[in-house]
């Protein structure tokens, strides 16, 4: 189960056939022509293409599709969280070695000094 976000400022139009859950009831009640109630806890099939807003949030029962996944947005997913806890460490780890590994550069006569300027 994946939780997205529309990101896309026009919508997105969700495939036929589509399983989704996590629809509020404002949702449902806007396009209960379209859904088709299954298994009775709150999934729905998309009899036909559906049009969602930008802002809506769902889950789709299923991977993403690819042709999708520039107009919708991961939101809400353990792995998520963890990603960006990881991309947290890294940058701290990052930060931390390029102090330690600064190096300087030093004129001939010993005293350190910046690259000449290669303009001029």
């Amino acid at each position: 189960m994946n939780k997205v976000e529309v990101v896309a400022p026009m919508g997105v139009t969700i495939p036929a056939d589509t399983i989704l859950s996590g629809l509020d009831k404002s949702q449902v009640a806007r396009r209960k022509s379209v859904l088709v109630d299954v298994k009775g806890r709150g999934k729905y099939r998309l009899a036909r293409a559906t049009q969602f807003k930008h802002g809506e949030t769902f889950s789709i029962d299923s991977d993403v599709p690819k042709s999708l996944a520039n107009v919708l947005r991961l939101v809400g997913s353990k792995s998520d969280d963890e990603a960006a806890k990881v991309d947290e460490d890294a940058g701290e780890d990052a930060s931390s070695d390029s102090d330690e590994n600064v190096e300087t550069s030093s004129d001939e006569d010993g005293s350190e000094g910046s690259d000449p300027d290669p303009l001029g």
